[in-house]
Order: C-alpha cells, then sequence, then structure tokens
C-alpha cells in the first residue's frame, strides 16, 4: 500500500503514513470514513480521487471525485447523558 501511496502526486509522507497506519486497525467502510479516520483534509482526498485510488470505497472515478470535493469535515454530535432512563442533550 506504501508503494502505490508514494505514486499519488502531491500527496504528502505524513498523510500517507496516516492512511497506513489508520487501515491497519480496520479497513476503510467508505470514503468518508478513510476522510475521518486519517484526518485528510479536503485537498488530500481530491489528489487520492484524482489518481484512481478510491476505487474500492467510492466507485467509479467521477464518483470518487465527486466524494472527495464534496465531502466535509462534520462537527462530531454532543454525547447525549442518561438521567433517570431518558436521554436529554447536554446542558
Amino acid at each position: 500500500m506504501r508503494l502505490g501511496l508514494r505514486l499519488v502526486s502531491g500527496l504528502s509522507t505524513d498523510a500517507s503514513t496516516r492512511i497506513v497506519a489508520a487501515r491497519a486497525e480496520v479497513p476503510f467502510a467508505d470514503a468518508q470514513d478513510l476522510a475521518l479516520r486519517a484526518r485528510l483534509k479536503q485537498r488530500e482526498m481530491q489528489r487520492l480521487a484524482g489518481a484512481d485510488a478510491l476505487l474500492s470505497l467510492a466507485g467509479h472515478r467521477r464518483q470518487q471525485v465527486w466524494q472527495a470535493t464534496d465531502w466535509h469535515r462534520l462537527p462530531p454530535l454532543p454525547k447525549a447523558r442518561r438521567c433517570a432512563g431518558t436521554m436529554r442533550p447536554p446542558a
């Protein structure tokens, strides 16, 4: 995998290392999972899509580019607190 990532034009060694480390834990479910777990920026995702490296996660090259371009890091949802058997949003 590392050899293949070296061939992606403009992808930093740091980004490649994060991808390999995250992939070693669990295979990626989809392109967004890759982006979140490897902490990739939109530009890094676009580089991967442009190199057709997201084929198994996003399908056709156009779909890869669309997902990489449209992807935005969303803030995590706040955790609900459990109070007396009911769920309440955090204060």
